[in-house]
Formats: C-alpha cells, sequence, structure tokens
C-alpha cells in the first residue's frame, strides 16, 4: 500500500485547516486524531434506555421486513455501554461512485479500533440511509467500466419509497455487462434479489447487508414515525423558534470572519412535509407556516407532528440532529462537504440540548495495478507525480529526459537586472518598456514550448497514453477516480479480498490517501 497525504489531493482551506488541527478551524470543528480522545466521550455519553428500545424494535421490523435475518448483535444496543459509529450516504444506483464504500469501510473500521482501545464497550457500525432525499438526479446514475447507467424520468418522492420496479432497466444494462462473463454471475445474483424487494430503501438494505453484515454493520432508515417521534421535542423547537437558522447564521458569521465560507446558507425552517407522496418544503413567513398552497398557524402545525411526526422530514442541516437524537453515536464520518457544514452546527446542537459526536472525514482510496507501478517506477516518477496535473507532469518526464528545457525564467530576470540600472540614470520612464518587451519573449519562448511539447507527444504516443492511463486509474481532472466510478469492476476482479483489502488498510484517523496495489 501506498499512501498520499491528504495535502497533496486537496485545496480547500478549511479541510487543509482542519486536518492541520488548525485553532481557526478548531473553534468550530475539533479533529479527532486519536482513539484516546474518545475515553472521555464513552464515559459521558448517556442516552436513554427507552429510546434504545425504539431503535432496536424499528431496526428489527425493518430487516424483517426486507426479507433478511435481524443482526445478531442488534440486541446489544440495549445495553447502555454500547454505541454507534455512523455514515450516511445518498441511496444511489448500485452505491454510485466507490467513495459509497469507502464510508461504510471508515465506519467498520472507526468501530474496530474502538473496540480494541475500549474491550469492556460494544461499537457498532450504522449506515444511515437517506432515505428521505427527493432528489431524483442525483442517485439514478452510476459510471461501470467508464461508461454510464442511467435510469431516466422525473420523480418527487423520497428517494427510499419509491418502487424499486422504477429501476429495472438499470438491472438489465448491468447484466449486459456481463452477459458474456461468468465473473459476474455472484454480484448480478445479489443485485437480482434486491431488485425483488418493492421499494428503493429495501432494495439498498438487501444488497448493502449482503457486502457488509458480516462486518457487523447495521443498515438504518430513519423514515419512522416512532423515530420520529422520539425527535418530536427537537421538530417542536424548530417550528417554535427557527433555532436552526438563528444557530447558523451566527456561526457562519464567525466562520467568514475567519477567511472561510460556509458550506450551507439556513433556511428560516430547516423542514419538509410529506404530501401525497411528494416531500414539499415548509416556509415559514410572517408568522404562519405555508406547505404548497395552504396555510397553516403555529398551533396546528404543532398538532400535526404530535399526531403524525413520520411526516415531518429535517433538511441537510436538521438532519444531523435528528441522527444524534436516535442514535448512541459517539461519531460521523463524512466526506469534505459534510465536515465544512457540520462545522456550521455546533451551536444548534448545544441550543437544542443534544450531543456533538465527533466528526471525522472518510477514508479516501486509490487502486494501482502492480505492473503500472513498476511501470511508473521504472522511469523515475514518484509517487507523488501521480498527482500532478498532466500537463505539469509532461513537462517534468521532458525536462527530466533532456527533451528540451526552455527555463529563461532567470535569464531574462538577469538581464533585467544588468539594464535596469542603466535606465534609471538615464530615463526611468523606459522600464515599463522593458517589461513589456522581456514578457513578449517570454510569451514567444511558451508558444515554442507548446509546440515541443505537442510535438513530443505525438513523437511519443504510445508512453503518453501509458502515463495518462496509470495517472487516470486514480485521479481525473483533479477528481480522485473514487468519486466516478462505481465499485463492482473491482468487486469483480478481486471478490470477496475487494472489502478485505480495504478494511486491512482503513484507517479514518489518519489523514492519507491509501492506494491499493493489485
Amino acid at each position: 500500500m501506498l499512501s498520499i497525504p491528504y495535502s497533496k489531493i486537496y485545496s480547500s482551506k478549511f479541510i487543509l485547516d482542519f486536518l492541520d488541527r488548525d485553532s481557526s478551524v478548531s473553534s468550530f470543528l475539533p479533529k479527532t486524531t486519536n482513539i484516546e480522545e474518545f475515553k472521555e466521550l464513552i464515559v459521558e455519553k448517556d442516552f436513554p434506555f427507552e429510546s434504545r428500545k425504539v431503535l432496536c424494535s424499528v431496526i428489527s421490523k425493518q430487516y424483517e421486513n426486507t426479507g433478511i435475518a435481524v443482526p445478531n448483535h442488534l440486541d446489544e444496543l440495549l445495553d447502555a455501554n454500547s454505541f454507534t459509529v455512523t455514515t450516511g450516504h445518498q441511496l444511489c444506483l448500485f452505491g454510485g461512485p466507490q467513495f459509497f464504500i469507502h464510508k461504510i469501510v471508515s465506519a467498520i473500521s472507526l468501530a474496530n479500533q474502538l473496540k480494541l482501545a475500549y474491550p469492556k464497550s460494544n461499537f457498532i457500525p450504522i449506515f444511515w440511509m437517506a432515505s428521505e432525499d427527493h432528489d431524483f438526479d442525483e442517485i439514478s446514475s452510476v459510471s461501470i467500466f467508464n461508461k454510464e447507467i442511467k435510469v431516466n424520468g422525473e420523480n418527487k418522492n423520497p428517494v427510499g419509497r419509491i418502487k424499486t420496479l422504477e429501476f429495472s432497466s438499470a438491472l438489465k444494462e448491468l447484466k449486459e455487462f456481463f452477459r458474456n462473463d461468468s465473473s459476474g454471475i455472484h454480484l448480478i445474483s445479489i443485485f437480482e434479489e434486491a431488485f425483488s424487494k418493492s421499494n428503493w430503501a429495501d432494495c439498498t438494505r438487501f444488497w448493502v447487508d449482503k457486502l457488509f453484515s458480516k462486518y457487523g454493520l447495521i443498515v438504518l432508515d430513519a423514515d419512522s414515525k416512532e423515530l420520529k417521534t422520539v425527535f418530536r421535542p427537537t421538530l417542536e423547537l424548530e417550528i417554535k423558534q427557527q433555532f436552526v437558522y438563528n444557530a447558523v447564521v451566527n456561526t457562519n458569521n464567525s466562520i467568514s470572519k475567519e477567511g472561510y465560507y460556509p458550506k450551507i446558507n439556513p433556511r428560516k425552517l430547516n423542514l419538509f412535509y410529506f404530501n401525497n407522496g411528494n416531500r414539499k418544503r415548509i416556509v415559514f413567513k410572517e408568522g404562519v407556516f405555508l406547505i404548497g398552497d395552504l396555510t397553516y398557524s403555529q398551533d396546528q402545525i404543532l398538532k400535526m407532528i404530535e399526531l403524525n411526526p413520520e411526516n415531518f422530514s429535517p433538511n441537510v442541516l436538521l438532519r444531523p440532529l435528528y441522527q444524534e437524537s436516535i442514535l448512541p453515536n459517539l461519531a460521523y464520518i463524512g466526506g469534505p462537504a459534510e465536515i465544512e457544514y457540520w462545522a456550521q452546527l455546533k451551536e444548534a446542537f448545544d441550543f437544542s440540548n443534544v450531543d456533538y459526536p465527533k466528526v471525522i472525514l472518510r477514508d479516501h482510496f486509490g487502486w494501482i495495478n502492480n505492473s503500472d507501478l513498476d511501470w511508473w517506477r521504472s522511469k523515475g516518477l514518484k509517487e507523488s507525480d501521480l498527482f500532478l496535473d498532466y500537463d505539469v507532469l509532461v513537462k517534468k518526464i521532458l525536462i527530466k529526459e533532456k527533451v528540451f528545457s526552455l527555463n529563461v525564467e532567470d535569464h531574462l530576470q538577469a538581464i533585467k537586472n544588468n539594464l535596469l540600472n542603466e535606465i534609471q540614470a538615464v530615463d526611468s520612464s523606459v522600464e515599463s518598456m522593458l517589461n513589456g518587451e522581456l514578457q513578449k519573449f517570454k510569451n514567444g519562448i511558451n508558444k515554442i514550448e507548446s509546440k515541443l511539447t505537442r510535438s513530443s507527444k505525438r513523437n511519443n504516443e504510445i508512453f503518453y497514453n501509458k502515463v495518462k492511463k496509470v495517472q487516470n486509474s486514480i485521479i481525473i481532472n483533479g477528481n480522485l477516480n473514487e468519486r466516478k466510478e462505481g465499485f463492482i469492476p473491482l468487486y469483480n476482479s478481486l471478490g470477496d479480498q475487494y472489502l478485505s483489502f480495504l478494511l486491512e488498510a482503513a484507517n479514518p484517523l489518519n489523514n492519507e490517501l491509501k492506494i491499493l496495489v493489485k
């Protein structure tokens, strides 16, 4: 395995400062760097037994309704000394990009580390299905073998409630990839059975469970009346005081003063309402609440929450408070965008008396063929060169191979220094003319350099195609391949070893990209 610091792949000042434990970021979101930092949190965590009972009951029913075995260790959640480590994601078609898998692997890895460090407690990894999201376009496609599978159409329903039948065309396309390749039989059989489930939440739960149940993962769908009843006090607080807006606006001002840009601007009210299958935003305006064309008073909305809390759905800023209200959670593992908006929420958590967890950046992974790595090294290239802009990398190779070297910066500066004293002694206004002429010369040299680069690429097309191919196995146009390609080709080629390799390398407390050699 190769390791590359995240500083080589991230440009976000907030994320880089977070990873460096910069004091500017730490006031909003302290970074967890070692397992010892959980000790105090474990001692102080006090999650109500009644809430544990509701949680276990809901999960048990969801598994039974999906037709899969209830996890053997589910009852551990009834123990006051049991805690969860949570990650979550949208219910993407076949998981979407690979980092869907990497999030889950990170949660399992941290739970395992906690168990080793604190053997008297139980730590259970949870995958939170974002089943209430209603952005169909974001979940309806996936790239496999560099080809897109896309389910067309529109759907305003919460994605977890969509009938699985609407995704049937995608399963047919997936089968086509393996029509003449028996190696895909195992994975295809899992998805075939998953696609027989009635809705998209059950479908996703099924195949995620098939891949990860042996590692102790529990899949949770929070689209539940019982769970939202537990969350009811916070729902009512949002209706009465719009506390998320007030808290986040205040935090955003502080974040801006430190030179960062807040990820999300809050709405006055951060709730949706399920109505006739659709998820509609609740708008607070001039003391009343608007849902579509209908207007409600505060008392009416509070009564609706009392009778049917399941019809109320938190948005992206309120969802973390919902999660932490219904789980005995110690840590949330998220991607860089999630890290940034969790940093906006500490004051909202404090105001609502909901425990704020450790927030940890997920593991990042890349894959490279052993033969490609050997070839790369044989050309005198470093692992860090994989992350250079392609054109910069080509120029570096050309200079290294002494194809040409037209770096005239030092020469031009020397010419300028030699002439500057004479010019200033005679006529200082000529200095701007000198600068202009030197810049023209530099521009001309750059054009020559570009032409030589293109010529070298043409003359060595096979070599540079190989450079690009190896680089693109990990990063494409500045984005890690894990954000583009689905996991199916890797799982298909490696089988069960795919998850084993990831779990062996995983450590979300380590600030490095892990490149696995296959």
